[in-house]
């Protein structure tokens, strides 16, 4: 118990000062739209097209859809909840109703969620700049300036690093409207896209996923884009006025709001390219495509701007768990921060596919952050029967949480057994068949299965 009290005193140290903070400048909802919108669209728009893909059209939309009345149902009671606790922040809630082994759970997935995004960060600038390097610069696939390792270590050096290295999230804060705009720019160039490459011959899935084990990790790439329980309490302590009612529409206005972007895009990305969509949907698009080359230009300056919100947070985990208690060090700030943009940067070296880490990161981080502790927090503190009206929902989030986290587990072993991979930087057929085009065998045949 005296452990207890002292992880609990000292996240209401911790909740007092980020408090101090945040009254300095409360947000009105309109503000409060622009960061959710921005963190629940951010990368994941360039791969939900093939999440669509995976679980066939009909599926596709169904889990879309569904994803985003529970991430809704999930946003909302775990504010109730922390309501009636009258605590103030998400690791304070999980100890207070799950015990010590519920905010160690937390502590590894608050972790895991935003490093793996940078793990995913980093191939996405890999994807976009060595294309937007080969097309404006005319450098061969066999210069070193086209080699997507060292492009990505030159962006962490000169870029990334000396961003990630800022100690203040308000000092990073006003690119949140920039990376909208990026994020709307890439959505709008997609449905545009839609209709003037119509002309595609392509196959199409729309009543039967391809797999069972792509309807899995279709479920677990959705979770991860409207995953947004970790900035909850930053957001909500930032809202004027932050009644239940007015927390409440800035759910429903900034998931429904981006539910309606995702279904458009998801769309546009499906019907333009069936079946051959690839994980970074931005990959499809030729490397002559000039209009497609300013749109990769646009994405990877929000991927820049993005990436160091995503170091803060992890950063922030390492600070709070292991140097909760002592004074800040710019020292040891500076080397925390190397040493996560360095990890991430190795990491992504291991693979040039973007669907890896997000599957990943959807299974072992955001299905439990944004379905199953939520529900949990609000059934231990819900009064009333197991099984009773109010609690069955949370049940049921449970349920299906539980049940995506084993099912993608398993579908995601065994596509790597079989070595199924995103052919990433392949160049797609139609593509080399100088504007006639056809996606029949659109990538050469390997020993490998392709996407």
């Amino acid at each position: 118990m005296p452990e207890t009290a002292s992880i609990l005193s000292s996240h209401q140290r911790y909740s007092e000062k980020e408090e101090e903070e945040d009254v300095k400048e409360q947000l009105n909802i309109p503000k409060i739209l622009v960061i959710f919108a921005n963190n629940i669209l951010s990368d994941f728009i360039v791969g939900l097209p093939f999440a669509i893909q995976s679980a066939g059209l009909c599926v596709g939309i169904l889990f879309l859809l569904l994803s985003a009345l529970m991430i809704d149902y999930s946003l909302r009671i775990i504010i109730l909840t922390a309501n009636q606790l009258e605590l103030d922040t998400y690791q304070a809630v999980i100890e207070k109703t799950l015990g010590r082994p519920g905010f160690y759970i937390l502590t590894v997935i608050n972790f895991g969620y935003p490093f793996l995004t940078q793990v995913g960060h980093n191939i996405l600038m890999g994807d976009t700049i060595t294309k937007i390097i080969r097309r404006g610069f005319r450098v061969s696939s066999d210069s070193i300036f086209a080699d997507r390792n060292f492009i990505v270590f030159l962006v962490t050096v000169l870029v990334t690093l000396p961003l990630s290295l800022y100690r203040k999230l308000s000092q990073l804060s006003r690119m949140s409207f920039i990376s909208l705009l990026a994020l709307l720019s890439v959505a709008v160039f997609v449905i545009v896209r839609a209709v003037t490459m119509s002309d595609i011959k392509v196959s199409r899935n729309y009543f039967s996923p391809s797999s069972l084990t792509r309807v899995a990790i279709s479920f677990a790439i959705l979770a991860c884009g409207f995953n947004v329980l970790h900035i909850s309490f930053m957001m909500h302590r930032s809202l004027k006025n932050p009644t239940l009612k007015r927390w409440n529409m800035v759910s429903h206005l900034s998931v429904g709001g981006s539910c309606l972007v995702f279904l458009m895009v998801g769309l546009a990305g499906f019907f333009t390219f069936g079946d051959a969509t690839q994980g970074d949907l931005l990959e499809n698009y030729c490397l002559t495509d000039d209009w497609g080359n300013a749109v990769r230009f646009t994405f990877a300056v929000m991927i820049m701007l993005v990436y160091p919100t995503e170091c803060f947070a992890s950063r922030e985990v390492i600070q709070n768990t292991f140097y909760r208690d002592k004074e800040d060090n710019c020292l040891r700030h500076t080397v925390i921060t190397v040493l996560l943009v360095a990890l991430a940067f190795l990491f992504s070296t291991l693979t040039d596919s973007f669907e890896i880490p997000l599957q990943v990161n959807g299974i072992l981080t955001s299905i439990p952050l944004a379905y199953v502790l939520p529900a949990l927090t609000y059934i231990r503190t819900e009064q009333g029967r197991l099984l009773s009206p109010r609690k069955l929902p949370a049940m049921v989030l449970v349920l299906l949480g539980c049940i995506g986290m084993i099912c993608g587990t398993v579908a995601t072993i065994l596509e790597i057994s079989n070595n199924v991979i995103c052919n990433n930087d392949a160049e797609m057929l139609y593509c080399k068949e100088n504007g006639l085009f056809s996606i029949a065998n659109a990538t050469e045949p390997t020993n490998e299965t392709f996407y």
